[in-house]
């Protein structure tokens, strides 16, 4: 990757970091929390001109047709000037996303990887991929988890 290239990853990164930091919620379940940010994040690449689809074919899993592991891509976009978007949210630490991702940056595409809950976890994440941070508590309560967020 270049160094043009990967400041506007870096600038990519930040703006969707900033553009979620104010989202807050309350006892949501795990689907509803990951919906929810999804919402936001399509939000965020429309606000920047991409047009955005969900659960889109992965080139990994076209590379891999057999493995079973490679899920969608959560969210892909891409702008009329011709720059694509490839975003992953998770709430747990999952490799397989961030080789999803390594694969689509490796296509063009700027790569960002959503981590809510507690801290990345992963050492070896590389450059090409944007990691946003969105801490998120969670709530045990008679058997139940949910999640709550303050900004």
């Amino acid at each position: 990757m270049d160094e043009e290239r990967y400041q506007q990853l870096l600038r990519a990164t930040g703006s969707l970091q900033e553009w979620l930091t104010p989202l807050t919620f309350a006892d949501l379940s795990r689907s509803a929390t990951t919906s929810l940010i999804a919402e936001q994040a399509m939000a965020w690449a429309r606000w920047h001109g991409f047009v955005v689809r969900t659960e889109v074919e992965a080139i990994a899993s076209r590379l891999r047709p057999r493995d079973h592991r490679i899920s969608p891509l959560a969210i892909a976009g891409e702008h009329p000037a011709g720059r694509q978007l490839a975003i992953e949210i998770d709430s747990i630490n999952r490799v397989w996303s961030i080789e999803k991702l390594a694969t689509e940056a490796d296509a063009g595409k700027f790569a960002l990887w959503i981590k809510w809950g507690g801290p990345v976890t992963l050492s070896l994440i590389p450059e090409k991929i944007g990691v946003v941070e969105l801490p998120v508590i969670a709530t045990k309560l008679a058997g139940r988890i949910t999640y709550s967020r303050e900004a």
